[in-house]
């Protein structure tokens, strides 16, 4: 009787120890002044997230999508935190799944559109790069990589990599 209790004690701290582990969630903070910003920092990109790697750190936020009016169809997944000093705004100009290249300036149809934006900070705009929409129905999903330069700070290189957005919201 006794070597079965020990048996079972060791076998539940054994599953216990595996359950911490397991379960255990890693989080990161983006590189920011402000903590004021809503950001949902689980490191999971689902259920409306907007996620990327900046220079190598994960950033993961709340996102919502758009439809922007105009003279020809674009799509904006956008965040921005409580009062107003930071925001991310991905823009495609179309309508459709597919692949979009991003640009700076001059936009048209097939175009794409990505800024990262802090008020006395960083003012990233990317220049290359491509986001994917992958599906549109009442949410948009998609993946994006892209090189941006940071305009408040002498055009200063950022990369921006295994970014994704899943299931985001669709906003009036």
């Amino acid at each position: 009787m006794r070597r079965q209790l020990l048996v079972l004690t060791t076998a539940l701290a054994v599953i216990g120890l595996f359950t911490v582990v397991a379960c255990k969630k890693s989080t990161t903070t983006p590189n920011n002044n402000n903590n004021n910003n809503n950001n949902n920092n689980s490191g999971a990109c689902s259920g409306g997230n907007l996620c990327f790697k900046l220079d190598g750190t994960q950033e993961t936020y709340t996102a919502e999508w758009r439809k922007i009016t105009g003279s020809a169809p674009r799509y904006r997944v956008y965040w921005e935190n409580t009062n107003g000093s930071q925001n991310i705004e991905i823009d495609v100009y179309g309508d459709a799944v597919g692949t979009y290249t991003v640009k700076e300036t001059g936009h048209a149809a097939g175009d794409a559109e990505f800024q990262r934006w802090e008020n006395g900070g960083k003012n990233i705009a990317g220049i290359s790069g491509t986001i994917e929409i992958t599906a549109i129905d009442n949410t948009i999903s998609g993946k994006f990589t892209l090189s941006g330069i940071d305009k408040n700070n002498s055009n200063a290189p950022h990369e921006i990599t295994e970014g994704n957005f899943e299931k985001v919201p669709l906003k009036p």
